[in-house]
């Protein structure tokens, strides 16, 4: 559902981004000196989290997700081998 708004809007990211920097820094100086509805406020964006996590969805799983962890061995190629092969640059040390 998001994923289609933002493939439909895709300015609808940088803009919403926007937002939240230029109103952030001004919201967050209004609230310095009202503790009561800072909290207040922080208790009810914790409202619609506590509900989305704990309310169980009305449908059936069909896929499930299988992690497979595969051992190295001298046939396969390392995924974090060393960068600095032959084609890149050569840093050379200094002696002392």
């Amino acid at each position: 559902m998001i994923s289609t708004l933002l493939v439909a809007y895709p300015w609808f990211s940088p803009a919403v981004l926007a937002v939240l920097v230029l109103a952030g820094p001004l919201l967050g100086s209004w609230l310095a000196g009202r503790q009561r509805l800072a909290w207040t406020f922080f208790g009810a964006s914790l409202l619609p989290v506590v509900a989305l996590t704990l309310v169980p969805t009305s449908r059936e799983v069909f896929e499930r997700c299988a992690v497979a962890w595969t051992v190295p061995t001298f046939s396969r190629v390392e995924l974090c081998r060393d960068r600095g092969g032959a084609g890149a640059p050569h840093r050379s040390r200094k002696v002392v």
